[in-house]
């Protein structure tokens, strides 16, 4: 549910009643689950939200995107180091790069 969320917010910033009507209608849940995903998101700053009187817009922050710049160079550096030759062959490639993204926190900036 939170990667679809995070789905729609990849298209721009949204009112939360707007990703409440297209989470709900895909997983058949209620605005209160989908509150909670939000909430969880913010939290963990990967969403801002913007209050205006009722209503409370989300955009996934900037620095979301640096993080997936970093994981899909950490992926590169595992496909690189595949499985499948001994001359490739990485016993432990998770951790042998200093470019995991996993290692800092993932939205250290």
């Amino acid at each position: 549910m939170r990667f679809r969320i995070v789905q729609i917010l990849a298209s721009g910033e949204h009112m939360s009643g707007e990703i409440s009507d297209a989470v709900t209608g895909n997983y058949g849940v209620g605005r209160s689950a989908v509150s909670k995903h939000l909430a969880v998101l913010r939290d963990s700053g990967w969403v801002d939200v913007q209050v205006e009187g009722p209503v409370r817009w989300y955009k996934l922050r900037d620095e979301w995107w640096r993080l997936v710049d970093r994981v899909l160079e950490w992926l590169r550096y595992l496909w690189k180091r595949r499985i499948g030759t001994l001359s490739k062959n990485d016993t432990n490639p998770a951790y042998a790069s200093t470019g995991d993204p996993f290692r800092p926190t993932p939205l250290d900036g």
